[in-house]
């Protein structure tokens, strides 16, 4: 199951053109969020199930390697709103595994 994508209409901070997007991922899973050009606001974790990952790679395809990778998070680091604001030149691609928790990703 892909992750549920939820956008709205209006901007995300002042000054942006797009949407602002949610994510919500609850499974172990791989999702293509974006192949473009995009900007990671936030993570909000709420759950963080059982050996439970996050790995965030800046890509438009599925080739994910170390020179992609841009953010990572594990169960230890526990619940918590992580504020990024992290550009990603080529695409948004979240890679989830372990037995998972829940979490949520605002992206424009």
């Amino acid at each position: 199951m892909a992750a549920t994508v939820l956008s709205s209409n209006r901007a995300a901070r002042a000054g942006a053109t797009a949407a602002r997007n949610n994510a919500i991922v609850v499974l172990a899973e791989t999702n293509q969020l974006k192949a473009a050009s995009a900007r990671l606001d936030r993570v909000i974790v709420w759950s963080v199930g059982t050996t439970f990952t996050i790995d965030v790679y800046d890509t438009a395809t599925a080739v994910v390697s170390a020179a992609t990778h841009v953010w990572a998070w594990v169960t230890a680091d526990g619940k918590g709103v992580f504020q990024l604001n992290l550009p990603l030149r080529d695409g948004l691609y979240v890679v989830t595994s372990g037995t998972p928790g829940g979490l949520c990703l605002l992206y424009d």
